[in-house]
């Protein structure tokens, strides 16, 4: 469908970590992270699957870079989302976990429930558009258990966390965060980090430069 008039670009994310405005506890690395910390155990199936990792700070600053981008550089492109840095195999995320939650019991399976096994390069969207992730699975990991600690995420095994479970429950209807500010705040964020102006609230565009008095 690509042409002249329409430009679309591709992006495929890795699998991915941290914090969001709706967090997810389906995903390999947060879930072993609430398992240490919650039940004091976990248990890696398999092992040597490797995975890409993302965080999702860096999966939404790749759709801004994306679509601040000239329309013939992306127009048309596939780019996979993440680092060559953060592919790992799952048993070395169960390591990670080991290290921050000493207190727990690693077990582990030959029983390999998802046999998907795969490392990705990430070259194309580095060398294209110049991007790189910034934030690493320790970090991902570690706001995951501060966030347990501190009470800001529930139960970890509540349907809310999980794709499947919510939609299995609840249907589609309620897939919405009750926290209604969290993408304005990212955005901000990302437009500061860049160096520009937030959003102005009140019409939801960046606000003009105010001329000085002659």
């Amino acid at each position: 469908m690509a042409s002249h008039m329409f430009k679309p670009t591709i992006v495929r994310f890795a699998t991915l970590f941290g914090l969001s405005g709706r967090s997810r506890f389906d995903l390999v690395a947060n879930l072993l992270a609430a398992k240490a910390k919650v039940d004091g155990e976990f248990t890696i199936f398999g092992g040597d699957q490797w995975r890409p990792f993302v965080h999702v700070y860096d999966a939404a600053r790749a759709l801004f870079m994306v679509l601040d981008a000239p329309g013939e550089l992306v127009g048309g492109e596939i780019y996979n989302v993440g680092s060559d840095e953060l592919n790992y195999q799952i048993r070395e995320i169960g390591e990670i976990v080991l290290q921050r939650v000493v207190t727990a019991k690693l077990f582990t399976s030959d029983d390999i429930i998802d046999p998907r096994n795969y490392r990705v390069s990430f070259h194309k969207i580095a060398s294209q558009l110049g991007y790189q992730t910034t934030r690493t699975i320790e970090q991902g990991i570690e706001e995951v258990l501060e966030a347990l600690v501190d009470g800001n995420v529930e139960d970890y095994r509540n349907s809310k966390y999980s794709n499947v479970k919510f939609l299995s429950e609840q249907g589609t209807d309620r897939l919405v965060s009750s926290d209604k500010d969290w993408p304005r705040r990212l955005v901000d964020e990302i437009r500061q980090t860049n160096g520009a102006a937030p959003i102005d609230e009140t019409n939801g565009k960046t606000p003009s430069k105010e001329k000085s008095p002659t």
